[in-house]
């Protein structure tokens, strides 16, 4: 089965390659950013993209099936170079790196993880790293992990946090020889990056996404620093609290493999699909859980339930290629595997009450409710593996075109439970729709160009940027109560709703996204079956119920 790692991986290596500039005459000699160098449709070099160049290292270096072309093939160790030295020749002076546009100076994003991908490739490489650039490259590194250690962006992504200690640490264990003072401050400032991210850490085995959990990203975290832990010797005196933070997130994440082979979605407060499975692996030799969930996903990624490179953006789909090769290498045996939640034939009930989830099990359904996120309810049929029904929540047209949503983590969400019902009760908040005209983008990239060399104001425009797309919005004056009173035979959701402005138009359940995320919104095969309601000039004065019958396999919606 591993060799579906390799597969999918070696299956983006053409693509990858296409990226690339490989002429060696070329000014951006090294650039896998296509749309720079040879589209000419951006103005600067995505940096993120260099993240290519650790999927051309492992290949070079490890024979995978499929992949014996590339194995030690001169010209891919050439392109490997090639990738490094670009990723050198790009970087600012402060050691950090752009990705969305120019001067963003972005922290963990491009420069942490990029770090990470580039140092990785110069182990691979070993021996056939040439002596004469060692130099100049690792005085690269100092600026980036320095950088990295000194700096943070606006908004809580625990991820992010993870993904920084991770090159931040990597960097140390290499420069302590090659220049070992600079490394003990390195160190220094690891431990103060290590309080903050530990601080972003919930009991319940979650860290913070923004405003709640995202198991997508939650898998990221296990990655990044399960990657770490490959440079320590096991002395360190955070040993113990990171191998804690790994099992209890590895734990709380089980309980986000569904019965359709798909991981996360719309329940978390990013909406992302994917999962990181390198740190899985790299987990299952201490964590039968860990190895059950490495399996699953396995099997996932080869029905292509989970979110494969193939259709990722060209940005992203990096990302994937060079983990599944990781994956694939540290892969491990999968014998005597412990049941994942949802493949549990026993009843169970389990509620997070820090997360706000709920998660009910019987030997037919998994059924999923995040009430932080307006009552968010998945309800999965275990005996036909699909999706039975998605309720996302409810969105309204006002008469101005202003668009609201519950599907919202707002501060003001109220949560109630007794023993057979939950409920949320709170404000409509506005999905936020921010494009740019060829006017403002032009504005934009221009102020950015004259300013943003200045790393203050570089944050300050990241964090003006994050709170427009992605947190923030403002609440409506529409309020609602949404009750799930769980039966046994069935699922009953009664939505109350008031409205002190004039609604034209209401959506009941089925499956959307209201926040902005570069890596979420990816197609799934459930969503050509998805089921709402369009009611319009809805009437507010009697509630409206959506009852989820299990005997019948019924979905029906009654407003009286």
């Amino acid at each position: 089965m591993k060799i579906k790692y390799a597969q999918l991986a070696l299956d983006e290596i053409p693509r990858l390659l296409s990226s690339q500039d490989r002429n060696p005459f070329s000014p951006s000699y090294g650039s896998f950013n296509r749309e720079f160098w040879h589209t000419r449709t951006k103005c600067f070099p995505d940096s993120i993209a260099q993240f290519g160049t650790l999927s051309l290292a492992l290949i070079f270096a490890h024979k995978f099936p499929g992949g014996e072309e590339y194995y030690q093939n001169k010209e891919i160790k050439k392109w490997t170079l090639a990738g490094i030295i670009n990723w050198m020749k790009i970087q600012h002076a402060d050691g950090s790196y752009d990705e969305f546009y120019p001067n963003e100076r972005g922290w963990a994003g491009p420069t942490g993880f990029l770090l990470y991908a580039i140092l990785r490739s110069y182990e691979v490489l070993e021996k056939n790293f040439p002596a004469n650039l060692k130099d100049d490259f690792f005085e690269a590194v100092k600026r980036s992990a320095w950088f990295l250690a000194t700096r943070e962006e606006s908004g809580v992504l625990a991820n992010h946090h993870a993904m920084a200690l991770l090159p931040i640490y990597q960097s140390y264990y290499h420069l302590k020889d090659h220049d070992p003072l600079f490394a003990e401050k390195l160190l220094q400032k690891f431990n103060e990056r290590l309080a903050v991210f530990i601080s972003y850490c919930y009991d319940e085995g979650w860290c913070l996404e923004y405003d709640g959990v995202d198991p997508g990203y939650l898998s990221g975290t296990v990655s990044f620093l399960s990657k770490m832990q490959r440079y320590m010797t096991g002395e360190e005196p955070w040993t113990e609290k990171i191998q804690n933070i790994i099992n209890k997130a590895v734990d709380f994440s089980s309980f986000f493999f569904y019965p359709n082979g798909s991981f996360g979605g719309t329940l978390g407060s990013r909406q992302t699909l994917h999962f990181y499975a390198h740190g899985y692996e790299l987990q299952a030799q201490r964590n039968g859980l860990a190895r059950a969930m490495a399996n699953f996903g396995l099997e996932s990624l080869a029905q292509g339930k989970v979110v494969p490179p193939t259709i990722q953006d060209d940005r992203y789909f990096l990302y994937r290629t060079g983990e599944f090769l990781e994956a694939y290498i540290d892969y491990q045996e999968n014998d005597n595997l412990p049941q994942l939640p949802c493949q549990s034939p026993a009843n169970f009930e389990k509620f997070f009450p820090q997360a706000k989830i709920f998660i009910k099990n019987t030997p037919k359904y998994y059924i999923l409710l995040n009430l932080a996120k307006g009552g968010v309810l998945k309800v999965f049929n275990k005996e036909s593996k699909k999706l039975f029904f998605s309720d996302d929540g409810l969105v309204a047209t006002l008469d101005n075109g202003q668009r609201m949503s519950t599907q919202w983590i707002g501060e003001e969400y109220k949560i109630n439970r007794s023993d057979k019902t939950l409920e949320v009760s709170g404000n409509f908040h506005q999905i936020p729709y921010k494009y740019f005209t060829p006017l403002t983008f032009s504005a934009f990239i221009i102020f950015m160009v004259l300013t943003g060399w200045n790393a203050r104001v570089a944050d300050v425009i990241k964090g003006v940027i994050r709170n427009l797309l992605m947190t923030k919005s403002s609440a409506s004056t529409i309020s609602f109560t949404r009750k799930f009173i769980f039966a046994d035979d069935k699922i009953t959701v009664i939505n109350d709703l008031a409205s002190r402005v004039k609604v034209i138009y209401l959506r009941v359940g089925g499956q959307f996204a209201s926040r902005y995320v570069p890596q979420s919104r990816y197609f799934q095969q459930e969503e050509l079956a998805n089921k709402y309601w369009d009611i319009k000039n809805p009437d507010f004065s009697q509630p409206i119920e959506v009852n989820c019958n299990f005997i019948t396999t019924d979905i029906s919606l009654n407003q009286d």
